[in-house]
């Protein structure tokens, strides 16, 4: 069941929507299969240990690509200088790093991709431990101009910017709005590698990284898939 929030929703038709039906919007990769997992208590608390039982519950499902639109919250405009930034992924909640990289590392002997959005803190990704893995998909935002959207996480560990602002999805009750944030950005690159997987299930990780490096663009001074090109 959605969410007050409606989150979930919105990232997943981004990804699977229905197309050829005369409303709303198409997906990016409508004929690929889907499986919710709600993360979320009912109380709308999600803690490292529900993320970490979905996470295992797709990988022991099968999944192809884990889209998750989540992570720690940190509030913008904490002006952190970028250099006490890096000293703190240099240095800091290790033992969580190691953890979810380990998780992580696991997902890909599985061959599952795992997408992250990158967050939306104006801040270096990577701050959060959760983010630190080179086994994952770190996703930014961009807004219409090509440029870094004002509230994406930014920094060398993300690994790809798309579209994040004025983002059109479904929403419960038949219904549909715009959101913006790196959590709908990052479902446009899990729907482009569901289209690649839909193609080639064999594809690796390393692979898929390669094909998304060759159908990217660099503008102003960072990485950006380039949908237009890719998916004509």
């Amino acid at each position: 069941s959605p969410s007050n929030e409606n989150h979930g929703t919105h990232v997943s038709s981004t990804i699977i929507a229905n197309g050829d039906n005369n409303q709303g919007l198409v997906g990016i990769c409508p004929n690929c299969s889907f499986m919710p997992i709600k993360v979320e208590d009912q109380n709308g608390m999600m803690s490292n240990t529900y993320i970490i039982d979905a996470i295992l519950y797709a990988i022991k499902n099968k999944a192809d690509v884990v889209n998750l639109s989540l992570g720690m919250q940190i509030p913008m405009g904490l002006n952190i200088p970028l250099q006490e930034q890096k000293d703190y992924i240099n240095s800091s909640a290790k033992d969580e790093e190691e953890f979810w990289d380990d998780l992580f590392s696991y997902a890909n002997d599985k061959n599952v991709t795992c997408v992250l959005a990158a967050g939306n803190s104006n801040i270096m990704t990577g701050v959060d431990p959760f983010q630190r893995s080179t086994n994952t998909i770190k996703v930014g935002a961009i807004d219409k101009n090509h440029t870094k959207a004002n509230f994406s996480n930014f920094g060398p560990s993300t690994t790809i910017y798309a579209p994040g602002t004025n983002i059109y999805g479904a929403k419960p009750g038949n219904s549909y709005e715009v959101l913006q944030g790196t959590s709908m950005a990052a479902p446009i690159v899990s729907g482009f590698i569901g289209l690649l997987k839909s193609i080639n299930k064999n594809l690796t990780n390393q692979q898929i990284m390669s094909i998304i490096s060759r159908n990217s663009i660099t503008e102003n001074n960072i990485k950006i898939l380039n949908v237009i090109s890719t998916l004509n």
